[in-house]
């Protein structure tokens, strides 16, 4: 129950990722053949790690506040699970953006692949973190999970699309 609660208000920015990734899969779609889509998918890779970035810390800064007016008392202390959640969901959006590239390219087995190493990945974490951290394993399983999908799809894409991370 305490975990629920503490992935209810990260599931916000999960939300708002799926309107951006509606228009973003047709905009993929369009840039597919273009000489200028790397620079194009570049551009939005990093406005969209800048928004998320953003949107996490404003919502971290603002969590505690939250859950005390909108939990009942006895599941107040979820929002200290709530960190690595939100930062869980900035990087979802980053490894979806990206898998966006294995539906461009019809590549269903690199998008099926990711997806399995992320999920072993997960069971394996929470098998050993929860043991050792409780809930807190659970998050931290999550978020290295998607840590781990993001990593892998923005290699594994590269065969598609060169995305220049901006470093500034």
């Amino acid at each position: 129950g305490i975990y629920a609660v503490a992935a209810k208000f990260p599931a916000l920015i999960t939300i708002i990722e799926g309107f951006f990734f509606q228009a973003w899969q047709v905009s993929a779609l369009e840039t597919k053949d273009s000489t200028e889509r790397d620079e194009f998918y570049s551009k939005i890779f990093n406005l969209l790690w800048l928004f998320a970035a953003l949107l996490t810390c404003g919502l971290l800064i603002v969590i505690k506040l939250v859950v005390k007016i909108m939990v009942p008392e006895e599941y107040f202390f979820a929002w200290k699970f709530a960190p690595f959640l939100f930062v869980s969901a900035a990087i979802s959006a980053i490894q979806s953006f990206l898998g966006v590239n294995y539906t461009v390219y019809k590549d269903s087995i690199g998008a099926l692949r990711s997806t399995c190493i992320a999920a072993g990945l997960n069971l394996i974490l929470n098998y050993f973190l929860i043991k050792i951290l409780g809930i807190q394993g659970a998050t931290i399983a999550t978020l290295m999970s998607f840590i781990a999908v993001a990593v892998y799809r923005y290699l594994d894409t590269r065969k598609y699309v060169r995305i220049q991370i901006d470093n500034q």
